[in-house]
């Protein structure tokens, strides 16, 4: 943008006590990463990332900002409508970027009226801007957050009477309508990126295991598509060379010992997920595997998955843990089979929000106060908005860095047993 937007305004900024800070006529600023205003002479600017709600309602906009703080915005007239709109609109643009994505884009332009329905079964509805990413399909509402569906959890995209039905394999729904004449575009871009998704997972396994056919190859791309985990016994049941070589690729980008010594503690329970140039080149890919460790007997090391990845880039790596569930209800002692259940359960979980974030580490284990440093601004929005990163922030319980194999045995357990002991669970190991 050569130049911001501008608009009058009634300003009225109001702390967290819902005290009056000050009040007067201004101008509003709007650019690409802020908006700026200007009253008394004064310019305060408030970048985009630090407004976490936007309400609006008889011609009156509240701003609501990370530190508590209130802006509120009247007397726009006829300018009210033209202001809200590229408000969301460019905030949306730089939270893009600040919800950790950084991919190719397929499609844009495509207007439409939304209807989204979350795993919450939580509701929300209106018109928006649809995109489609290499990986993943993303709805831009002229008035609400951006969504973002990965594409390897869409389960079926139906279209019928110019509406577009898309479900996911985690319960969301969503369903587009009023496309015009880009209805075809937004299909056939969908469709051929799904498509394409499946081509690049296929070419993994039909290079690494000619032999595996090509029905076996396609149930193997869906399986593993694009980031998606599966369970040992999954792999083996497909076929039982492809999992021999997955345990090969381990060993090769380092991660053998790691998956010997886990799978011990976790009875053989490991799930397993690759990306594009796992059996081929590594560079800036990831290979990964998670451990789900508890057992019957709440006193036994456990409550935890272990998050192990790795690629031919890595350099000091680090062994993640998250906690399983709360540990009030893990010390009650659960039967084994509610303590699958909830394995299950959130070791997917987890596997979505790895992909949630582009298994970016960083913003999971920094403590709020940094996030506060312009070095790591970018990450302050995704915090405080992306529900994935938010439950891996609560479930984190720590990190063990690799320096010996001795060193890093002794303290994946000091972290496991200090997992069960620990009575809170807000309490972090030490780094």
């Amino acid at each position: 943008m050569e130049k911001p937007l501008e608009y009058s305004s009634y300003i009225e900024l109001i702390s967290f006590e819902n005290v009056r800070i000050a009040s007067g006529e201004g101008i509003l600023l709007l650019d690409n990463r802020s908006l700026n205003l200007v009253l008394d002479e004064k310019k305060k600017a408030i970048p985009y990332f630090r407004i976490t709600g936007i309400h609006d309602e008889d011609y009156i906009v509240n701003l609501y900002l990370e530190n508590g703080e209130k802006i509120k915005l009247s007397q726009l007239g006829y300018e009210y409508e033209n202001l809200l709109l590229n408000l969301y609109k460019l905030r949306a643009e730089l939270l893009l970027h600040y919800m950790l994505m950084n991919e190719e884009k397929i499609a844009h332009s495509i207007n439409a009226k939304y209807v989204y329905t979350g795993e919450d079964s939580i509701r929300s509805t209106g018109e928006c801007e649809i995109r489609i990413y290499k990986s993943s399909l993303v709805v831009l509402p002229y008035k609400g957050e951006p969504i973002r569906l990965p594409l390897c959890y869409i389960k079926t995209h139906e279209i019928s009477d110019y509406v577009l039905n898309i479900s996911t394999y985690t319960g969301e729904k969503i369903t587009f309508s009023m496309m015009g004449e880009k209805t075809d575009y937004c299909v056939r871009s969908l469709t051929n990126s799904l498509d394409d998704m499946v081509i690049r997972a296929k070419k993994i396994f039909s290079e690494a295991i000619p032999e595996l056919g090509s029905e076996k190859t396609r149930m193997a791309a869906r399986l593993l598509a694009d980031g998606k985990a599966a369970k040992k016994m999954q792999i083996e049941k497909l076929s039982p060379k492809l999992w021999t070589v997955i345990e090969k690729r381990l060993e090769e980008v380092g991660l053998g010992g790691e998956y010997q010594f886990l799978s011990k503690l976790s009875n053989e329970e490991i799930w397993v997920g690759v990306k594009s140039g796992l059996m081929g080149d590594l560079t800036g890919d990831y290979v990964w595997f998670m451990t789900p460790i508890y057992d019957s007997d709440p006193s036994k090391i456990g409550n935890a998955i272990v998050l192990e990845a790795a690629s031919s880039e890595d350099v000091g790596r680090a062994t993640y843990f998250f906690r399983l569930m709360s540990r009030p209800e893990y010390k009650s002692g659960l039967d084994k089979l509610t303590l699958i259940e909830k394995a299950n359960f959130f070791t997917e979980r987890l596997n979505r929000c790895m992909i949630e974030i582009n298994f970016r580490r960083e913003p999971i284990i920094l403590p709020y106060e940094k996030l506060a440093s312009p070095e790591y601004e970018r990450y302050l929005y995704a915090v405080n908005k992306l529900p994935s990163l938010k439950l891996l922030r609560e479930r984190y319980i720590g990190r063990v860095m690799h320096r010996t194999k001795e060193q890093w045995e002794k303290e994946t357990e000091e972290i496991l047993r200090f997992n069960v002991e620990s009575r809170k669970d807000s309490e972090k190991w030490r780094e």
